[in-house]
């Protein structure tokens, strides 16, 4: 599944990341598949995440997933409460991939994570850009495992 998105779509594609368990879990099996080449992150940065993240990410880009290139997509004013984050996130989900030229995202979303997506396919194509869920049908354990 990610060699036929990587291979369709190179090098306009990207791994969406969160930089929690189930991208980074993607980005693992991304980077067996492809040992070699630089695998680009979408990162959308609401600018309300704790430090530890942006520690994270830097400790992951000087790690054995290396080389990565994050492509960060950021809000031109600061979301100030949950609700003004959620509509900044979601308009960055549908818009943020076209800001890099980006025409396929892998995403690692899982449909156990909340009923809505239970009903997700495995590829679908969103505001122009083809995205595809290869840990859609994991569960939490698998991505611990």
């Amino acid at each position: 599944m990610i060699a036929d998105m990587v291979d369709r779509f190179h090098p306009n594609w990207a791994v969406a990341c969160s930089w929690g368990k189930d991208s980074m879990v993607l980005i693992g099996l991304t980077r067996e598949v492809y040992p070699d080449i630089p695998i680009k992150l979408f990162f959308t940065d609401t600018i309300r995440k704790p430090i530890q993240t942006y520690d994270h990410i830097t400790t992951v880009m000087k790690s054995d997933l290396a080389p990565l290139e994050v492509l960060t997509y950021r809000p031109n004013m600061v979301p100030v409460d949950c609700a003004t984050c959620k509509e900044w996130k979601a308009e960055a989900a549908l818009n943020g991939p076209a800001t890099f030229g980006l025409n396929a995202l892998l995403v690692g979303i899982r449909n156990d994570e909340h009923p809505a997506l239970a009903e997700v396919p495995p590829t679908e194509k969103i505001g122009g850009v083809t995205r595809q869920y290869p840990l859609l049908q994991w569960s939490e354990e698998d991505v611990w495992a």
